[in-house]
């Protein structure tokens, strides 16, 4: 630490000569790099290593001596450490170029007039080669890059024919006459493709219209079978609803009777099964169907047969059962589900009016009880536009809660109406049987050759009705 105060008169022998010392060599390295000062006189000058200049001490910081002094140091003789004749050697230029001027010719190359460059090649620029020369003089006045089309194909036919190996009339090495012939066709070919199809062309479905009046027998129409069985008197929504077409009945010990009718209360088509007044025994009926819908998926996969079964809960003994196809519901709710059209891949669409335009509802055109309101309606309703949707699941079981089985007509105390497993193995093979007449399904189910649980499934099917286990016994 230098300080410049030092030395004073009270200081001792060895202090004055170590002050001295200090002092002397921080003035000799021009304070550069002394890690204290004190009692620097003011305008001391330092050297900063570190940034490279002089700095002046005013009495508060260093500045720098630049803002206070103006150094010239002036040679005229040199220019950056160098003479005029170091500038003026050509050999010492190493940025820019010179101008054309200041060349004494016009030879290329060095200043002697050699060639510095060897002929081009694909990879590296160079002078143009003779026969380079002559091939570019070779080429026709405003070519182009490439030939037209119509330049190659006037090539191309100058030497087509026999023999020029062109094969210009095959495709694939086959000529147009087998191309052409049906018997080398593979794949299919659209209706809409063929010319002689009429009607059908625009078609990939066969829809009502399009059938010839009397030319559908009974091997094309689609028939189901309902069969109810019945130990006592019983009433029981008929599956085909309106589409039903007769009726087979058989006893096994008593007369029965069945009479089909609609009924008023729920609007459903029904039967009442009616027992001879002899106790005991069964008695079972076919009820025969147009049916159009299936399969039928509530959520666990597609159903091969529904069988709702009546229980007595005193005996635990079946009264009466239905077993078909088709639910309940498909046939007998307000939604319709029967098919306008069928669809090449298996699907199946029908048709309605498009409603969004129509202002108001049947009912609140009804429930105004204005003729004008009514008449506006069934305008609307006639000028919608009939459009085409696919007929889904969802529709198909829209109304399940509202048809969940077929003795809602029946007074039920004391009973328990249940659908047995609709996904159970047993129903493949009661299905078969009853498509096969391989034996009597109501005799397997009213029979002791199954066992029904009495706990719910954990199956999707209508609320609240039980869905239990069926099993072999």
């Amino acid at each position: 630490m230098a300080d410049f105060n030092k030395p004073i008169a009270g200081d001792g022998y060895a202090a004055l000569l170590a002050y001295i010392v200090e002092n002397n060599q921080s003035a000799i390295k021009l304070l550069d790099g002394v890690a204290a000062l004190s009692n620097l006189p003011t305008n001391a000058k330092r050297w900063n290593a570190a940034n490279k200049y002089f700095e002046n001490w005013n009495g508060v910081a260093w500045e720098l001596l630049a803002t206070l002094y103006e150094m010239k140091v002036r040679n005229s003789d040199q220019l950056n450490g160098q003479t005029e004749a170091f500038y003026r050697n050509a050999n010492n230029l190493n940025a820019g170029s010179l101008p054309v001027a200041r060349f004494g010719d016009s030879s290329h190359g060095s200043r002697s007039g050699g060639s510095l460059h060897a002929v081009a090649t694909t990879l590296l620029a160079g002078f143009m080669s003779s026969s380079d020369k002559s091939k570019l003089n070779g080429i026709e006045n405003n070519a182009t890059a490439d030939q037209s089309a119509a330049e190659i194909l006037a090539l191309l036919l100058s030497v087509d024919g026999a023999g020029s190996g062109l094969d210009a009339d095959l495709l694939d090495g086959w000529h147009r006459s087998s191309v052409v012939a049906r018997a080398n066709h593979t794949g299919t070919q659209t209706l809409a493709t063929i010319s002689d199809s009429g009607a059908l062309a625009a078609k990939n479905s066969v829809a009502q219209g399009d059938i010839d009046a009397n030319s559908v027998g009974q091997s094309e129409i689609k028939i189901a079978t309902q069969v109810v069985a019945w130990s006592a008197s019983t009433w029981a929504t008929l599956i085909g609803g309106q589409y039903g077409l007769g009726t087979a009945i058989g006893t096994t010990s008593t007369s029965a009777s069945a009479y089909p009718s609609s009924n008023d209360s729920t609007n459903n088509f029904e039967v009442y099964c009616q027992r001879g007044g002899v106790s005991g025994g069964s008695s079972e009926g076919s009820f025969y169907y147009i049916n159009s819908s299936p399969p039928y998926n509530l959520g666990d996969g597609d159903i091969p047969m529904f069988v709702y079964a009546v229980i007595d809960n005193a005996t635990g003994e079946i009264e009466s059962f239905s077993s078909s196809v088709d639910p309940v519901w498909a046939y007998n709710g307000p939604t319709n589900i029967v098919p306008d059209r069928y669809g090449s891949d298996g699907r199946i669409y029908r048709q309605r009016r498009d409603m969004n335009k129509v202002p108001f509802s049947l009912a609140e055109a009804k429930a105004a009880a204005d003729p004008a309101k009514l008449k506006a309606y069934l305008d609307a309703f006639s000028a919608a536009e009939i459009v085409e949707e696919e007929i889904t699941q969802q529709m198909k079981n829209a109304d399940m809660n509202i048809i969940p089985h077929p003795f809602m007509s029946n007074e039920l105390a004391g009973k328990t109406v249940v659908m047995l497993d609709p996904m159970s193995p047993i129903m493949e093979y009661l299905l078969e049987m009853q498509q096969h007449d391989a034996g009597n399904v109501g005799e397997i189910i009213n029979s002791k050759y199954l066992t029904i649980g009495n706990t719910q499934l954990s199956r999707k099917g209508p609320a609240g009705l039980l869905i239990p286990s069926v099993q072999w016994k």
